[in-house]
């Protein structure tokens, strides 16, 4: 059997509590994955993609590094096939519900979004719901801070997940994070109007974000600033025979 064959099996069977990757040289694919006993060179996206699919499933790693032996110069760009590389392994992270401490070189927080995505995919509501939700903390490896214009959210998202009731931390992601920009409103086309208040009170965020959102979803629902459109389209949804009630779907209660 092959290294990168047992070290899947190994995550695979949980059976893992560390695993580091170490790059020899970021122009390339040359990546050494390190586990416990021994070590194996990756050279190819597709063993990037089992390893991050692996990774995602396990639940015994505790513990995910990302390291090199060295300093990448401010001039020194990563080329896409090792930003796709970095995805795979991200996307493991994202779906990984056991790890609770992420090490990592500066190089390994380039200015693409793939590591703050893991822990907060403001895509859409589900993307968030989905993301990780338990890892609690990064250290920097050569002691080093990178110097990253996103890096407060990368903090925020930590402190996020140090919140033991892991429901809290998806609303609060939701509330902080998702009405921000041109968001996705049609989640909230599905909801009963009676919702919707509660909806635009949890609204957090920069004073200007929060207001930019609370005047979209006032602009998609125009009854909300009517009250007596608002009784009425509650009532139809009660009794079952108003026409947004009618056309909207049902959802189950979470």
């Amino acid at each position: 059997m092959s290294i990168l064959n047992y070290a899947i099996r190994q995550l695979n069977e949980n059976k893992l509590h560390r695993i580091r990757f170490y790059c020899l040289l970021c122009s390339s694919l040359k990546v050494v994955l390190i586990i416990p006993g021994c070590a194996h060179i990756i050279e190819d996206l597709d063993e990037f993609n089992r390893l991050g699919e692996a990774i995602g499933s396990c639940t015994s790693l505790r513990r995910l590094s990302l390291g090199s032996h060295y300093r990448i110069t401010e001039d020194y760009h990563i080329s896409n096939e090792s930003y796709e590389c970095l995805e795979a392994i991200y996307k493991g992270l994202e779906r990984n519900r056991s790890i609770a401490h992420l090490s990592m070189s500066v190089d390994f927080l380039p200015d693409k979004m793939g590591l703050f995505k893991a822990l907060c995919d403001t895509s859409s509501l589900e993307g968030i719901i989905k993301s990780n939700h338990h890892t609690l903390q990064v250290s920097y490896l050569h002691g080093s801070v990178p110097q990253n214009p996103n890096l407060h959210l990368l903090e925020d998202f930590f402190k996020l997940n140090l919140i033991e009731n892991k429901d809290e931390v998806i609303r609060e992601k939701i509330a902080r994070y998702y009405f921000i920009g041109d968001f996705d409103i049609s989640p909230f086309t599905k909801i009963s109007v009676s919702v919707l208040p509660k909806v635009l009170s949890l609204i957090k965020g920069s004073n200007i974000n929060r207001q930019s959102a609370i005047f979209r979803m006032l602009k998609t629902f125009p009854e909300l600033c009517n009250v007596s459109s608002r009784d009425a389209r509650n009532a139809g949804d009660r009794e079952g025979s108003g026409t947004w009630s009618n056309k909207r779907p049902k959802i189950d209660n979470q």
